[in-house]
């Protein structure tokens, strides 16, 4: 039962690194979009000047942020990389147990099926699959 759990938080950990890659991601767009190309100077009255002072970022402030970015970027890809390579091995190795406690246990909590349809695929009743539950839980 351990192990299932230790999958499972491998399995939350990779959800919330593919969500810190999609964030850093979305802040270099951000970023970059600072550095486009100039727009075409046209003539300013002062009357169209802002009235709020505005937070510019020098060019070389900007470049260093989205080098940052891009270095963890590359980190996180590589925790990423490395995560989803120990999820397939660990879940091949669970897949390749024996004995009907460890199917009961697979197809319950990691493949999250009902009771009632681990029931039907391994050929026991309900009950049975319930008792084996109870069970692995103590």
């Amino acid at each position: 039962m351990y192990s299932i759990e230790n999958f499972k938080d491998l399995c939350t950990e990779i959800e919330v690194a593919e969500i810190r890659i999609n964030g850093y991601l979305g802040q270099r767009k951000s970023l970059m979009k600072l550095l486009g190309a100039p727009q075409e100077i046209q003539a300013m009255q002062y009357s169209d000047m802002p009235k709020a002072s505005h937070n510019y970022m020098s060019i070389d402030r900007l470049a260093d942020s989205i080098n940052r970015l891009d270095n963890l970027l590359f980190l996180e890809d590589e925790l990423l990389k490395g995560m989803i390579a120990t999820k397939i091995k660990i879940n091949d190795k669970l897949k390749r147990l024996d004995g009907i406690e460890y199917k009961v246990i697979y197809k319950r909590e990691i493949e999250n099926k009902t009771l009632v349809r681990v029931a039907e695929e391994l050929n026991y009743s309900t009950r049975q699959v319930r008792r084996i539950l109870e069970k692995m839980s103590t």
